[in-house]
C-alpha cells in the first residue's frame, strides 16, 4: 500500500476515534445507532445514503437552499461527499442614479441603484466544509422553515448548515424519525469534526 494510503487510513482513523468520542456533539445527544452506524459507513455507502436523502419524493422534503430570499429545489444529486444542484446568480445588468429631487436646479444624488437579472446556475458544495448543523424537530409548517412553501411533505426534522463556499446561502435536508441517524452518521464520514446542536 501506498504510503499516502496508510497516513490518509491512520488519519481518518484517528478522526472517526475522537468523533465517536466526543459523540460529534455540539450538545445534540447521538445515540448508539449513530455510533454504530458511523463506525462501520464506507464512503460509497455515505454517498449512497445522502443521494437518497437530497431527493424529494412525495413523503420526504429532500434537499433545499435559501438564496436571496428565495427558496429553491431542483434535480441534486451527490457525488464523492459533494451536492450538486441547480440555483441561479445575480448578475448586474444596469446602473442608475437615484435623487431626492432638485434644490435650486442642482439635483440631489442620495445613492445608486443596480438592477440585476437571475441568471440559472449550478452549484456544487463540499460536505468537509460544513462544520456546524442544526437539527430542527418539525412541529408545525412554520417549523418547516424558509422552504415550507414549495409543499415540503411532512416530516420529523429540518437540518440546516451553511458553508463558506455559499455565503449568504441557507441548506436544509429534511428527515424522517427513523432515517436521522443514518443521515448524521453519512455526514459526519466526509465531515468528521462537523458539529450537531
Amino acid at each position: 500500500m501506498p504510503k499516502t494510503g496508510r497516513v490518509y487510513i491512520i488519519t481518518v482513523s484517528r478522526l472517526v476515534a475522537i468523533c465517536l468520542l466526543m459523540s460529534c456533539a455540539g450538545g445534540y445527544p447521538l445515540s448508539e445507532s449513530f455510533q454504530k452506524q458511523r463506525a462501520t459507513m464506507t464512503r460509497a455507502r455515505a454517498d449512497e445514503i445522502l443521494s437518497r436523502a437530497v431527493q424529494a419524493t412525495p413523503t420526504s422534503g429532500g434537499f433545499c437552499v435559501v438564496m436571496q430570499f428565495e427558496s429553491m429545489k431542483g434535480d441534486v444529486s451527490v457525488e464523492h461527499g459533494t451536492i450538486h444542484f441547480p440555483a441561479y446568480e445575480l448578475v448586474p445588468i444596469s446602473s442608475h442614479a437615484v435623487s431626492s429631487g432638485s434644490v435650486a436646479t442642482h439635483n440631489l444624488k442620495i445613492g445608486t441603484v443596480t438592477d440585476y437579472k437571475r441568471v440559472p446556475a449550478n452549484y456544487s458544495i463540499k460536505i468537509a466544509n460544513v462544520k456546524e448543523l442544526t437539527i430542527h424537530p418539525i412541529k408545525d409548517m412554520l417549523s418547516k422553515g424558509a422552504c415550507w412553501g414549495l409543499a415540503i411533505p411532512d416530516t420529523d426534522y429540518r437540518l440546516v448548515f451553511r458553508t463558506d463556499e455559499m455565503v449568504g446561502g441557507v441548506f436544509h435536508i429534511y428527515a424522517h424519525n427513523e432515517e436521522l441517524d443514518t443521515i448524521l452518521a453519512a455526514l459526519s464520514v466526509f465531515s468528521p469534526e462537523i458539529q450537531f446542536h
